[in-house]
């Protein structure tokens, strides 16, 4: 594994441990996709319906576990490079900066997920949550790969 990530970053390529990661466990969904298809067609002449669905259910639990866990791995990484998403509270302002310069002054955070940020813009800051939802105009997902800092506005 060490020689791969060697050869990788000899090449000039900038490798992190977290995409090698994905793309072994995209590599194993494939593996389980094709494990599953295989039993199923072997099996499927001597034993009841029931393998069938006892194989899709294997199948369908594995792609979830491993979805669960590339989530994780862009939730970690994405806190590592923002650390300041973990304290993030609803309603509150913040200044976004993307890669290609543009300025999100004043926007307000809503929600996060393990790779987007919600925010918008217009806050109407006197209500409740709820009401908060449906006052915002302008709400976007924005791709923290497309993001440079994030600031909070300190009032």
């Amino acid at each position: 594994m060490r020689t791969v990530i060697w050869n990788l970053k000899k090449l000039g390529r900038n490798v992190r441990r977290q995409d090698i990661l994905k793309l072994l466990l995209w590599f194993i969904k494939i593996v389980l996709f094709v494990f599953v298809t295989i039993m199923s067609k072997a099996f499927s002449n001597d034993v009841a319906w029931w393998l069938w669905i006892v194989f899709a259910c294997v199948f369908f639990v594995g792609i979830y576990l491993i979805d669960r866990k590339i989530d994780h791995l862009n939730k970690q990484y994405f806190l590592t490079k923002f650390p300041i998403l973990d304290e993030l509270k609803f309603s509150q302002l913040i200044t976004i900066e993307l890669n290609s310069g543009k300025v999100l002054a004043k926007r307000v955070f809503t929600t996060t997920l393990s790779n987007e940020i919600l925010v918008s813009s217009d806050p109407v800051l006197n209500k409740e949550p709820e009401e908060m939802l449906n006052g915002f105009k302008k709400t976007r997902w924005i791709n923290l790969k497309k993001v440079k800092t994030i600031k909070v506005e300190r009032d």
